[in-house]
């Protein structure tokens, strides 16, 4: 059995709570010549929980794309970075 939750009251409500802000822009970071590695720019005080990779050099939509607000994240280290 499949559910469809209708989320975009949630979205609207965290939005407008502060929790969550939609993304400025997707900024190229590299290529490998098979994938488009991008990172997600976020308004002040806001972070992105992680990259995009593409296999198109075209800049993809971050209309669906969410930024955390700092108060709700926790710095941590794991240690060394992939790139």
């Amino acid at each position: 059995m499949n559910f469809v939750v209708n989320a975009r009251p949630y979205l609207y409500r965290a939005i407008e709570g502060g929790g969550i802000a939609l993304p400025d822009d997707a900024i190229l970071l590299t290529n490998d010549g098979v994938n488009y590695y991008w990172s997600i720019e976020c308004p002040q005080d806001y972070y992105s929980l992680g990259d995009i990779v593409t296999a198109s050099p075209v800049k993809p939509n971050v209309d669906r794309l969410v930024c955390v607000n700092k108060l709700f994240l926790v710095r941590a280290n794991y240690g060394k970075t992939v790139w």
